[in-house]
């Protein structure tokens, strides 16, 4: 599931068996605001992928190890730079 208006704001316990989302709206401009409302949501693992850095895992592939990613602008890899 995925959603804009969800924003992780506990894990529990350390284990994993739940996490806490605080629920947002998007305003008339598009920034989430909080709601004051909390989920929980029953879950066994748990992935942070904003703010990662990444080793290049082929050498086939573009990858700017200064920065340590994959080109792209806005998430996206330009067309043709990677076809298998």
């Amino acid at each position: 599931m995925y959603s804009l208006t969800r924003v992780a704001c506990a894990v529990l316990p350390d284990t994993v068996e739940s996490m806490k989302l605080a629920v947002n709206r998007l305003d008339g401009e598009q920034h989430a605001v909080p709601t004051g409302s909390i989920e929980t949501v029953q879950c066994g693992l748990v992935l942070r992928s904003i703010g990662y850095r990444s080793t290049q895992a082929d050498r086939d592939v573009p990858f700017d190890m200064k920065r340590g990613l994959v080109p792209n602008t806005s998430g996206v890899v330009e067309p043709g730079k990677y076809r298998r």
